[in-house]
């Protein structure tokens, strides 16, 4: 038995209607995503190693989803698939900081690139120390006393008036002013990430108006005087040991010349006419004098009258 075959007509008006079918069918949005490379260069070249975060957020600004990727020895992170939204990249990297940056990708209906590219603007984390050496000095550094007068030496403080001296008694004022050390980095201003060291020159300029600036850059070379002084980690990584601060540490010693007594560290007694001297030297935990470039010592002369 034959089966009956169907007019031209009737096929083509079947395909038709087929074809029909299709296009009212849902598309796959999906084919309309596009993937996402994110180089990472500092100083021209690529960086291998770096995490890089991806995060979407809904049509509230509210986090959506977020994917991870780590870039390869070429420095390329990739995702795929990337749906329309609004985006932020972010990167984790102990030795670099980059710029976070903010995109859109668009909606489309029609053919969109099959990958999109982005480049991190990125810096190496080149951390140092800066160090306010600080100093000690007499202000004036010279008295006149009689014999038998005590010499009181006492911290002034900035701003502060001198208390009145008691009969007998002269006053030496100085002002001291103790070393101290910040860790910073130098990177471009603008790609400081929040968590990183101040920036090498926002610390200069805050701290200006110290009677004892500008302030001097750690070398290699002074690294071990420094650490005899300051004790805390210098080395020019990122610190374990917590340290975002150095304060200094040790003892300071009076001494005097002729004709003068030291009762203790803060007084001394003229017992003789003629010229003198009395100073203050400060020292380490293990009693030795502070080396270059820290300024501890001063010395005020003594004029003995009275005889």
């Amino acid at each position: 038995m034959r089966t009956p075959r169907l007019a031209p007509v009737v096929l083509l008006l079947i395909a038709l209607l087929v074809a029909g079918c299709e296009e009212e069918l849902p598309a796959d949005p999906s084919r309309f995503y596009s993937d996402l490379e994110v180089l990472v260069v500092a100083d021209d070249e690529p960086i291998g190693g770096v995490r890089v975060i991806l995060t979407l957020y809904d049509s509230t600004n509210a986090f959506a989803e977020r994917s991870l990727a780590e870039t390869s020895s070429s420095g390329v992170a990739r995702f795929e698939a990337i749906p329309p939204g609004f985006y932020t990249l972010e990167y984790e990297h102990d030795e670099i900081v980059c710029d976070p940056f903010r995109f859109w990708v668009r909606p489309s209906n029609s053919w969109v690139p099959s990958t999109m590219q982005r480049e991190a603007t990125c810096a190496y984390l080149r951390y140092g120390w800066l160090l306010w050496p600080g100093y000690l000095e007499f202000d004036p550094d010279t008295v006149r006393m009689n014999v038998g007068d005590t010499l009181r030496l006492i911290r002034q403080t900035e701003g502060e008036a001198l208390p009145e001296p008691g009969p007998g008694t002269v006053l030496a004022p100085y002002i001291s002013v103790w070393p101290r050390a910040v860790r910073c980095t130098d990177v471009p201003r603008e790609i400081l990430m929040p968590h990183a060291p101040p920036k090498c020159g926002t610390v200069v300029l805050r701290d200006s108006s110290r009677p004892d600036s500008p302030p001097i850059r750690v070398t290699e070379s002074m690294r071990d005087r420094v650490a005899r002084i300051l004790p805390c980690d210098l080395r020019p990584e990122p610190t374990t040991g917590g340290f975002s601060e150095c304060a200094t540490w040790g003892s300071i010693r009076t001494e005097a010349g002729p004709g003068m007594e030291v009762i203790h560290a803060s007084a001394v007694l003229a017992e003789a006419c003629g010229r003198s001297w009395v100073s203050k030297t400060r020292r380490t935990g293990r009693t030795i004098s502070w080396p270059e470039p820290f300024d501890g010592y001063a010395r005020v002369e003594v004029e003995i009258v009275g005889c």
